[in-house]
């Protein structure tokens, strides 16, 4: 017949691991703070385990992101910084339009090459 010992009777630190059963303690039992960074196995943070926007520009190095992580058509116009875009990279086919505008993006005038 097992004995039941009330938790007043209990010394300090009595109580290991090796003495739970397993999944005996669960998350609502884990204190505020009580799983920190050198507590997570290797792999143990997935993708799947993130939240939505949890990493952020201040996450990510320098140079992590290259053209092929990007999607086509996420980079527009107003996320170019001025001059990013030289005549060097611009392939134009002949019978093709140009349009020409200012800084203020107000057209100057079109020429068909």
């Amino acid at each position: 017949m097992a004995r039941l010992i009330k938790t007043a009777f209990l010394e300090d630190d009595v109580i290991n691991s090796a003495k739970l059963a397993d999944g005996a303690v669960v998350a609502a039992a884990l204190g505020s703070g009580a799983v920190v960074e050198a507590k997570l196995g290797t792999g143990a943070v997935t993708n799947a385990k993130l939240g939505a926007d949890a990493v952020n520009g201040d996450k990510i190095a320098d140079n992590a992101i290259g053209n092929e992580h990007l999607s086509d058509g996420c980079v527009d116009t107003a996320e170019l910084a001025a001059d990013s875009v030289t005549a060097a990279k611009v392939k134009i086919a002949y019978g093709d339009s140009l349009r020409f505008v200012n800084a203020s993006s107000v057209e100057v005038c079109t020429a068909k090459v």
